[in-house]
């Protein structure tokens, strides 16, 4: 039997329309009912248990009841789909699956109307999920926009490589300091282009992006050592000569990929 501190919990977060998205902290609820922090963690452990209220870690974190339905509501794509509550991550397995074999990449996905990255699903509460949307696009079209980023972008960071080897050179440490922060997530995304679309093409027997991604890797493990050891001429040099050859290389693999991907396109 519930107490009465605990009736007026659930009261506070009906009232205040909790959600995942949407939860209220320890501290906001012991401000409207006037108890502490520490007593409301504690009945509300206790309403967990109780399966009454579910909790969303981290700084937007808090505490939102539970929803009653009993069903999974799917929308993929245009499509929507009711499912069996707690079945979230079967069914999307499956659906992955499928997409996989027709060639489709996910490019947006919400759970419970927040917005989430891919490979966080295996560690959520799917028991939790009442409603995911996920957008697809094929890897074709996905392809060619990235490449069209990228093809915009990397003359930008090839040139911004060679300008910190440059400041680097004329002991100018903290110039070059401020700059290689901006370019860091260059790099990684970078990585993770290579990545991504040199798997994609070694699945057709052209491991090219394949190659020079790990080629790359390798020199981004080499510049975290030589960063840790302070070698300033050798980083340098790695920037200069290694590192933004491998980013000019990449531009003109990444072209070629394109103009293929054109050329399919207009065959198709």
């Amino acid at each position: 039997m519930r107490t009465a501190i605990q009736e007026s919990i659930l009261k506070l977060l009906h009232e205040r329309r909790s959600t995942y998205a949407h939860p209220l902290n320890s501290q906001a609820i012991s401000e409207v009912l006037n108890i502490t922090p520490s007593y409301v963690r504690e009945q509300m452990s206790l309403l967990q248990r109780e399966n009454q209220v579910a909790v969303r870690r981290g700084p937007k974190g808090g505490y939102y009841q539970v929803a009653k339905e009993k069903t999974l509501r799917l929308q993929w794509n245009d499509a929507v789909t009711e499912h069996e509550a707690g079945t979230f991550l079967h069914v999307y397995q499956q659906l992955l699956q499928q997409a996989n074999e027709a060639e489709q990449i996910i490019t947006g996905l919400m759970i419970n109307g927040v917005e989430v990255l891919p490979d966080s699903v295996a560690g959520m509460a799917h028991t939790e999920i009442a409603e995911a949307v996920v957008q697809t696009k094929p890897m074709p079209e996905f392809a060619g926009d990235l490449i069209a980023t990228a093809l915009d972008y990397l003359p930008n960071l090839q040139q911004g490589l060679v300008r910190i080897a440059n400041l680097m050179q004329e002991g100018r440490e903290q110039e070059a300091h401020e700059l290689f922060l901006q370019a860091v997530d260059g790099l990684e995304w970078l990585d993770s282009c290579l990545g991504g679309l040199g798997g994609w093409m070694a699945q057709k027997g052209d491991t090219t992006l394949q190659q020079l991604h790990g080629m790359y890797q390798g020199q981004l493990s080499d510049l975290s050592e030589l960063m840790e050891q302070k070698s300033i001429t050798e980083i340098s040099d790695l920037l200069e000569y290694e590192l933004s050859e491998t980013v000019a290389n990449a531009k003109a693999s990444l072209s070629e990929l394109q103009s293929f991907l054109d050329t399919v396109g207009k065959e198709s």
